[in-house]
């Protein structure tokens, strides 16, 4: 997916650059701004295989745990970003994202003691949040320019927050770090100054250090290398964008 994105890009800069030399004075007037806002679907990427061995260890069933990630891992983003052009094909901006998902597990768990069975509740509910300067290059095609192809990326900071039960005890779980977004997107305008369109997008990140708060205690955990939080998510979206 990375390697698409720079694809796509290093295309769009190049006909960006070339387009300068053979269309100069062409677009004397075009908009200046971009507001965009969007929702779909999205899909977190990263494995979860040691921590579905943790709960089956704990004693939960592999189908319900098997169910408990599924749900985890799909999530629901909305998204907004304003722009402004530095000319037809160019723009600087800043991008907002945020998604949120939850799942949860119960049961009667074995005690594996022989005599006693353990009402067990675990669940989520998280949300993740992505904020930062951002880089659009865009294209317009077709008759009178209806079709738009752009690509953006930006760099910024990403809040963390994770609201977990376990065993009916509470916990809030916080943490930041820096990320980037990549986003490709078709769009068509179907009215002057305002247009619908579909992307793609990637976020990623990784988390190396949490803040645990139980009610009475926060406590700092830095992660080890091998227990990063990784929190990279692929999510397909379509909304409107508004020229002015």
């Amino acid at each position: 997916m990375k390697h698409l994105y720079l694809t796509l890009t290093f295309l769009l800069v190049w006909h960006f650059v070339y387009s300068q030399d053979t269309d100069a004075g062409v677009n004397p007037g075009f908009s200046r701004f971009r507001f965009s806002l969007a929702g779909g679907a999205g899909y977190m990427t990263a494995s979860t295989k040691e921590a579905e061995r943790n709960l089956v260890n704990m004693g939960f069933s592999k189908p319900d745990v098997n169910n408990y990630y599924n749900q985890i891992k799909i999530a629901f983003p909305a998204g907004a970003s304003v722009h402004y052009f530095i000319n037809p094909s160019l723009a600087l901006g800043v991008n907002y994202n945020y998604f949120s998902t939850g799942s949860r597990i119960k049961g009667l768990v074995d005690l594996e003691d022989g005599v006693y069975f353990a009402y067990w509740k675990m669940e989520e509910q998280l949300y993740i949040n992505f904020a930062g300067p951002s880089l659009l290059f865009q294209e317009r095609y077709g008759l009178n320019k209806k079709m738009g192809m752009s690509a953006a990326y930006a760099l910024g900071y990403i809040s963390y927050r994770n609201e977990v039960t376990l065993f009916n005890f509470p916990a809030l779980i916080t943490g930041n770090t820096i990320g980037m977004t990549g986003d490709i997107g078709l769009e068509y305008r179907f009215w002057p100054g305002i247009a619908l369109g579909a992307d793609i997008s990637y976020l990623t990140g990784i988390l190396k250090k949490f803040a645990v708060n139980n009610g009475q205690t926060i406590v700092t955990q830095k992660l080890e290398e091998e227990d990063y939080e990784n929190i990279s998510r692929i999510s397909l979206s379509a909304g409107l964008k508004i020229y002015f």
